[in-house]
């Protein structure tokens, strides 16, 4: 954009020096011939300087459009970072309450994962929106963001498997072991949940 705002700068520059030589001209020749020589640059002149006019509107006109387009493409973009952070967070505390229920096996704790795992599900369904919207419009590149959010919900489904089987509550394993055996679980989501901010960074970048 700046290369072609001097090139139209450089051009009406031209067209000032081509006007000041022929009116040097045109008092060489006279009176008369003066003012028929700018007439006829005046016109010329008309028509180059509603030529850069237009030029400019149309360079405005496109990085107003851009602008307004990029921005609904940020929109989706922020939408779906922030639900991937707010998904981090409560799979984090998940981990922590899952952890707690195992260990001691009460009303509070089991009540506090219920608790996670809703607000997980509204965030997986904002984030799935967010992300199919994504690769449609702005992305392009068919169902990659919405694929990577399904896999690591998939990953969220596989820990509450493990921590909801019948032998867990029947006869609980050592904290520790069963705590390993989780932590093998959230590792792969965790994987999933970076991939996906990497993914959504980039297309923040591309987009800003």
């Amino acid at each position: 954009m700046p290369r072609q705002i001097s090139g139209i700068l450089n051009t009406a520059l031209l067209g000032v020096v081509v006007t000041l030589q022929l009116t040097i001209i045109a008092l060489d020749q006279g009176v008369s011939g003066e003012f028929d020589i700018l007439d006829h640059v005046g016109s010329f002149l008309g028509g180059v300087a509603g030529l850069i006019a237009a030029v400019i509107a149309a360079f405005g006109f496109n990085i107003w459009k851009r602008q307004i387009t990029h921005g609904k493409y940020l929109t989706l973009i922020w939408e779906a970072m922030v639900a991937t952070q707010r998904l981090e967070t409560h799979m984090a505390l998940l981990s922590l309450n899952l952890v707690f229920r195992h260990q001691h096996a009460n009303q509070y704790f089991s009540e506090a994962v219920e608790t996670d795992r809703a607000v997980a599900e509204k965030l997986f369904a904002t984030l799935r929106e967010a992300c199919s919207a994504i690769d449609v419009i702005a992305a392009r590149n068919g169902v990659e963001l919405s694929n990577i959010c399904g896999f690591w919900e998939g990953r969220l489904r596989a820990i509450n498997r493990f921590a909801d089987t019948p032998e867990a509550s029947i006869e609980p394993e050592p904290l520790t072991e069963w705590t390993a055996k989780l932590s093998s679980l959230m590792e792969p989501a965790q994987a999933e949940a970076k991939l996906l901010k990497n993914k959504l960074a980039a297309l923040e970048q591309r987009f800003s």
